[in-house]
């Protein structure tokens, strides 16, 4: 036994105090998610006999790998994986008519730490863009357009300033005088079913369009002058025909006959007012007349009936 403590002292002291760090080993760094558990470095093997304790590695996180105990070849724990990727650009919002607005770029991942120091935490993504404008607003409405304003009522006609009759006879109260006819037609006085008064002009056997009772106002119409017709004119038939009133004007030394249409309406065996205003031609008169005749010529030529005519020149 004497040997076994000759051979003892010829080493160093040790104390389990001295040999404490071997116990575990170095601690791994705490580093980001998720790395890859880096394994601690194994042990050497001691001089003196006997393994030596298993270094613990811890966990390494994305940071610095676990050192291994002094006096061991421990490996350092592997890199961690690169920092989280960067977060999705936010989707534009549902713009109006502005422009969505671009997502914000999302935040690099933490870079991984050294070996042989603390790894950083990878930074978290980046928050999503915020979306862009919001929707545009509802465009008004147009405003109604205002009612339009109310039409003005007619003025009333002026009242015309007339001159004294021309016409004679024109209620046929003193029978047929003064009148004449255009063509052959017969004329004939009425008592009943007139107009006004107790008698009316009848005109009948009419063989032609133009042929109807007439009246001259020679001498009495003047070149040029404006002039207002009545009348008032039925028919016997319940078929209505056009009718019109004509003026038939020679000037002196012309023989050639002018004619002015005064007025054109159509009739039946109802009274209908007969109504127009003429110029009449200005060159001194050698004869001027009018005559009811009808505005088609093919046959048949029916009955005219006369009441109430008045030529009367306008003054104003």
């Amino acid at each position: 036994m004497a040997w076994i403590a000759l051979v003892l002292g010829q080493f160093p002291s040790c104390t389990l105090q001295d040999l404490s760090h071997l116990e575990e080993g170095g601690g791994a760094g705490s580093g980001g998610t998720p790395p890859k558990t880096g394994g601690g470095g194994a042990g050497g093997t001691p001089s003196f006999g006997g393994a030596a304790p298993t270094s613990m590695a811890g966990a390494a996180s994305p940071g610095e790998g676990g050192s291994g105990g002094d006096g061991f070849d421990g490996e350092g724990g592997e890199l961690p994986t690169n920092g989280g990727d960067g977060g999705a650009g936010g989707s534009p919002g549902a713009g109006g008519d502005g422009t969505a607005g671009e997502g914000g770029a999302g935040h690099e991942g933490g870079a991984a730490g050294a070996v042989d120091s603390e790894g950083g935490a990878p930074a978290e993504a980046g928050a999503a863009g915020a979306a862009g404008a919001t929707e545009g607003g509802t465009s008004g409405q147009g405003g109604m357009g205002g009612t339009g304003g109310t039409g003005g009522t007619g003025g009333t006609g002026g009242t015309l300033v007339l001159g004294d009759e021309l016409i004679v006879n024109g209620g046929f109260e003193d029978g047929l005088d003064s009148w004449d006819r255009f063509g052959n037609p017969t004329l004939e006085l009425l008592d009943e079913g007139c107009y006004e008064g107790n008698h009316c002009l009848l005109c009948t056997d009419r063989s032609a369009n133009w042929e109807g009772p007439a009246q001259y106002l020679t001498g009495l119409v003047q070149p040029g002058g404006r002039y207002l017709f009545s009348a008032m004119l039925r028919t016997t038939s319940s078929t209505f025909y056009q009718f019109k009133v004509t003026a038939k004007i020679y000037c002196e030394g012309d023989d050639t006959p002018y004619f002015t249409q005064i007025v054109v309406k159509n009739a039946r065996d109802e009274w209908v007012p007969f109504e127009g205003q003429f110029v009449a031609r200005d060159c001194e008169h050698s004869e001027f007349s009018f005559y009811v005749e009808q505005g088609t010529t093919t046959e048949p030529y029916p009955d005219i009936v006369l009441d109430a005519v008045s030529v009367r020149e306008i003054l104003e």
